[in-house]
């Protein structure tokens, strides 16, 4: 069983693939990604380089790090090339933080089934903690796509839902597409926890209307239009003039 400061680092490790230490990274081989610029700052502010590590009180320094990281962005600094030539060159931040939002998942699960750590409260309130800032991220990325770095190419805000809206229907196969691996794409069965998680933070702030502008963007497409309107739940016949906000879409 592991003491909470080394979960702490271990997990933001696994799930941001991100480090502040370059031979953690080049024994990767660069798929945990070498925060050079955080590391940079930490040690500026007085903190010791040998001893620099991951947790809760720089989780929105690492992942702006993270998020400012181009890959199409050309650098002098020999130390960024192998950084910059591994990233991913088609990933979209929304692609990003899904990875970083099933990861998460996965490790509170591994929590609940495993007890890998011995301050379960504190284990269990990190990952909370992680789960709302990308949920938070996630809204923002729907919402002002541009605000960090995006691949050329690839259709980024609202858009992003519709390939996982459109999993849900017998109309996938034909409509949907992604060029990233599976691990950054919402599956099926995480859609709708993740349109949940994603709603219940817009109760203290304005990521709801990421979840709007995508079903807009979802029934621009006229057979996904046509689809919804035919919908049990579109009129249920259950629905009474009191119930049927409530029960209806």
């Amino acid at each position: 069983m592991l003491d909470f400061r080394t979960w702490e680092h271990e997990t933001i490790t696994k799930i941001f693939k991100v480090t502040l230490n370059r031979p953690t990274a080049e024994n990767s081989n660069y798929e945990i990604v070498w925060l050079k610029t955080l590391e940079d700052e930490l040690v500026s502010e007085g903190c010791d380089q040998t001893s620099l590590r991951l947790s809760g009180d720089i989780l929105d320094r690492l992942l702006i790090a993270r998020l400012e990281l181009d890959p199409q962005t050309m650098s002098d600094d020999l130390d960024y090339l192998p950084i910059l030539a591994s990233l991913p060159a088609k990933m979209t931040v929304f692609e990003y933080l899904v990875g970083c939002w099933k990861r998460t998942n996965r490790e509170r699960g591994n929590l609940s089934k495993k007890n890998p750590v011995n301050d379960m409260q504190q284990a269990s309130a990190l990952l909370e903690k992680i789960r709302d800032l990308l949920i938070s991220y996630a809204g923002l990325s729907l919402q002002e796509p541009e605000m960090f770095p995006q691949p050329q190419g690839r259709e980024i805000g609202p858009p992003e839902l519709i390939s996982p809206l459109l999993s849900l229907s017998a109309l996938s196969s034909p409509l949907s597409s992604s060029s990233s691996s599976a691990e950054n794409v919402l599956d099926p069965t995480e859609v709708e926890p993740f349109l949940q998680d994603l709603a219940r933070l817009g109760g203290s702030d304005s990521s709801w209307r990421a979840v709007i502008s995508g079903f807009e963007a979802l029934i621009s497409i006229k057979s996904i239009a046509v689809m919804v309107t035919q919908l049990p739940e579109w009129i249920p016949s259950h629905a009474t003039a009191t119930t049927f906000q409530k029960v209806s879409y």
